[in-house]
């Protein structure tokens, strides 16, 4: 009788089960974690001023950027990069709609 083969670089199943399970395990524990909030930040454009100009900032003042309305954005989970986006017009207020999701 011939024994199955596995493919190459691929762990023997045994392995791949017990990741499966901690995987699931893992997931499980995090569960009762997933009503926690999380501070997600939109990172559109960034600009430099002197301390003068910062400190003569008022309100309606304009802080211009580099970027341009169609660039890309940031989104960041955390305050790390969980990916990048669009800039839409969702009723008359602002929104991302992700187009990539950084693995990880």
């Amino acid at each position: 009788m011939a024994v199955p083969q596995r493919a190459p670089n691929q762990p023997p199943r045994s392995r791949q089960a017990s990741r499966g399970r901690q995987h699931a395990d893992a997931l499980t524990a995090l569960s009762g974690l997933q009503a926690v909030g999380v501070p997600v930040t939109v990172e559109w454009g960034r600009t430099d001023l002197t301390l003068a100009e910062a400190l003569n900032l008022g309100p309606n003042a304009l802080l211009r950027t580099s970027s341009t309305i169609d660039e890309p954005v940031e989104v960041r989970v955390n305050g790390q990069l969980f990916g990048r986006g669009k800039l839409v017009l969702v009723g008359g207020n602002y929104a991302v709609q992700l187009t990539e999701v950084i693995p990880g």
